[in-house]
């Protein structure tokens, strides 16, 4: 069985209501059995003006009968036969069949509250003040429970409230939560309000000229006779819920699982990008040094040049002089003894070229094998290659070895000089001896000259690439320290995100664990929920009087009064005065005939 609509509930409330006074005879002297009807009129703002009660009783032969309620003033709506009211207790005689007798009653107090408030174009405004206007309406009406009364009618009654609208003075009606029908030239909206509920609405409208019959508000008691709903297409959608729940739930389990991994991974690669950016910085500190052993080196190698250069041109004199040395052989031995002290500083400056030569070998050495011993690969950033660098270095060993060739013929020069200072008969000898030397010398000078100046060249290249190197180092670092930190950012992320897939399987563990019996708790609810329209057994209590305890039925009709334009009352016209009977006779003269004058 499908399950009840709102629009099922107005017709079963339809249907319903005009069937809840029953029929009862009784016997005379037996407590009195009746229906009470009950009806309330409302004012504009839905507060109770009057409460009186049609009391409908069903007898099978005349008698008493004896009923209780506070009243203010009972009318007997049957008979002729006078109703006495004394201490809240009514007695009258009947005849026998339907009996029918109204009460006003002192109270106003109802089971339900009922609150109505109307704006027009945006303005609060009374509904007495409504009647004739236009604009924009707005109304909102609440039904709520007065928990003061007895809760049996509140447990049991719903509530059905109608309200028409002239389809003429109202256009662009908006009910969101009614039943529209249309009923001739009105829309009827419908809105039911369930046993143990309350509800709220609003109406909105352009109105013109605008009036309103009463809205009427019914309760009656609601206990329905309903078969199980077919539940089937719920439960299948329930079981898929289930089983999503369980996919859910595993899936988030992977899902944590591949987290925890990628964390990891992410933790190796933040360690990688340290360990990484330690070695750029040692690496670009590296190449700090080296720029400054090569700049060393360069300056050396300036001031290696420089001193080739002066040696070559007193090569060059001393050469050319050979001659003058010869014929002045007794100035030069006069000025050997100058020319030996000058030889100890000349020898001194080879030292001193050694010395720097040597210092260079080494530095270069340093500088070739240091790279290799932190990396593990040459320095793919130099400009010399590694073949050009063991060039670099043989050549300057080569220089050292003639350097040091040199030292050790100049030392000779200068033992000879000093046998020519002790014996000059052997100096022309000697001169001749040291101007062949010289010519030698000079020979072999100007290939040491040729290496020296390719040295200096190379220098320039090394000085390029170590600049190179440095640059790229630094490079590199920068980009170590950006991997770094992008690293620390994925690895917070990861955290976060682990966070997230904790929250998230803690989530769909609680949905797996709340899901795995909502068959069976959807069962149950529905079982209850079912049970709570079902017919139930209740004793029905009168709602005038605790004494009245043989009540088959009570309904009430609530009615909130009209919105309408009063008329002006019209002054009767006077009646014409009625022809008499010889009036009558002239009438009876022929369409045309023309009297005559005795006539």
């Amino acid at each position: 069985m499908k399950s009840i609509t709102r629009r099922t509930w107005a017709m079963v409330l339809a249907v319903s209501m005009p069937c809840v006074i029953g029929t009862q005879t009784f016997a005379e002297g037996s407590p009195t059995s009746k229906d009470e009807v009950v009806y309330v009129n409302l004012n504009h703002d839905g507060s109770v003006d009057e409460i009186y009660v049609v009391n409908v009783f069903e007898l099978a032969q005349p008698g008493k009968i004896t009923d209780y309620g506070d009243y203010s003033a009972v009318r007997n709506l049957t008979t002729t036969a006078p109703l006495s009211l004394q201490n809240r207790q009514v007695t009258v005689d009947v005849p026998a069949g339907k009996f029918y007798y109204q009460g006003t009653l002192k109270t106003r107090e109802m089971p339900w509250k009922v609150g109505i408030s109307y704006t027009l174009d945006g303005k609060s405004v009374s509904g007495e003040d409504l009647a004739g206007k236009s604009g924009h309406l707005e109304m909102q009406v609440s039904l709520t429970q007065n928990h003061s009364a007895n809760p049996l009618y509140l447990e049991n009654f719903a509530l059905q409230a109608t309200i028409l609208l002239d389809s003429e003075r109202c256009k662009n009606i908006i009910a969101p939560d009614a039943t529209v029908a249309n009923v001739g030239e009105n829309k009827q909206l419908s809105y039911i309000v369930l046993a143990n509920k309350e509800k709220s609405f609003s109406i909105s409208t352009d109105v013109t000229d605008f009036e309103m019959s009463g809205i009427q508000i019914n309760g009656i008691p609601l206990t329905l006779n309903i078969d199980d709903p077919d539940t089937a297409e719920l439960m299948d959608k329930v079981y898929e819920l289930q089983d999503g729940a369980v996919e859910l739930d595993d899936g988030a389990a992977k899902l944590d699982d591949g987290v925890t991994e990628l964390q990891d991974g992410v933790t190796e690669l933040k360690d990688g990008a340290i360990d990484l950016e330690d070695g750029a910085y040692d690496l670009f500190d590296g190449t700090k040094d080296l720029k400054k052993g090569v700049e060393k080196l360069s300056d050396g190698s300036d001031a290696l040049t420089d001193g080739a250069e002066a040696f070559r041109v007193g090569l060059r004199t001393l050469t050319s002089q050979s001659d003058t040395l010869t014929a002045g052989s007794e100035q030069v031995a006069q000025g050997l003894k100058q020319i030996e002290a000058g030889s100890e500083q000349y020898l001194a400056q080879l030292d001193q070229l050694i010395a720097m030569f040597s210092k260079q070998r080494d530095q270069l050495r340093k500088a070739q094998v240091q790279p290799m011993k932190d990396t593990g690969n040459p320095p793919e950033s130099l400009t010399l290659s590694m073949e050009d660098q063991g060039m670099l270095l043989a050549m300057i060993d080569d220089q050292i070895a003639l350097l040091e060739q040199l030292r050790a013929g100049y030392a000779a020069i200068d033992a000879g000089i000093g046998q020519l200072a002790g014996s000059y008969p052997a100096l022309n000898v000697g001169i001749h001896q040291y101007t062949e030397g010289a010519d030698t010398l000079s020979g072999a000078y100007y290939d040491l000259y040729d290496g020296i100046r390719e040295l200096r060249g190379g220098m320039s290249e090394l000085s390029t690439g170590a600049q190179d190197l440095k640059q790229g180092a630094k490079e590199l670092y920068d980009g170590t320290v950006d991997l770094r930190d992008g690293s620390d950012q994925l690895y917070d992320g990861t955290l976060e995100l682990k966070d997230g897939t904790i929250e998230l399987t803690d989530g769909t563990t609680e949905l797996r664990d709340k899901t795995w019996d909502m068959d069976t708790e959807v069962d149950d609810r529905i079982d209850e929920m079912m049970e709570e329209y079902r017919n139930k057994e209740f004793v029905m209590p009168s709602f005038v009087s605790p004494k009245n305890t043989e009540v088959d039925a009570v309904q009430f009709v609530m009615k909130v009064a009209e919105i309408e334009v009063e008329e002006t009352p019209v002054p009767p016209e006077e009646e014409a005065e009625q022809p008499g009977f010889l009036q009558k006779l002239k009438n009876l003269i022929p369409f045309g005939k023309k009297k005559t004058d005795g006539e």
